[in-house]
């Protein structure tokens, strides 16, 4: 069996995801080996992975900011602020995603009220959170989208000839 990509070596390896034959050089390329065709799909999916889920956050964000101030301005909140309310609440959605990783994923049996207290609380230690993990996990997720576009434009860039002489 020879290499997908260079006819004249005997392949070593396949690729994980597809099962085209790789030599050794192409083979170490990418760990675990995988074809070109195949890593950079799964780029292109982790970059369409990330962008959707930071619009998702944003899209939460701003239903948040939308929805708290119209509901504490019916109310007669102590808030006179509309701007404050819509931007605390705006982190909403990221401070209720990171309490989610550091809570444990145990099942909590609780009478009706116990559940409106947990979550009210939950919401509450949201807003607190959010105003200072929103920025962090947008500067965060837009830094993992330009990494994930350099190695996109590094595997198109990359020339499976320039390959065979580093043998």
């Amino acid at each position: 069996m020879k290499c997908a990509y260079h006819n004249d070596v005997d392949a070593v390896a396949t690729c994980n995801i597809c099962g085209k034959s790789l030599c050794s050089t192409c083979a170490s390329v990418i760990q675990p080996p995988q074809c070109v065709g195949c890593y950079r799909d799964g780029l292109i999916q982790r970059k369409s992975n990330v962008r959707g889920s930071l619009i998702t956050d944003i899209l939460l964000g701003v239903a948040s900011a939308v929805f708290f101030p119209y509901l504490f301005s019916t109310t007669g909140s102590l808030y006179s602020s509309v701007l404050e309310i819509a931007l605390l609440s705006a982190g909403v959605p990221f401070g209720w995603r990171f309490l989610n990783k550091i809570t444990p994923d145990i099942f909590l049996s609780l009478p009706m009220v116990g559940w409106f207290i947990y979550f009210g609380c939950k919401w509450f230690l949201s807003v607190c959170v959010g105003v200072f993990v929103a920025p962090y996990v947008i500067w965060k997720k837009i830094k993992e989208m330009k990494q994930v576009q350099q190695l996109i434009d590094d595997v198109a860039n990359m020339d499976n000839r320039s390959l065979v002489a580093d043998k």
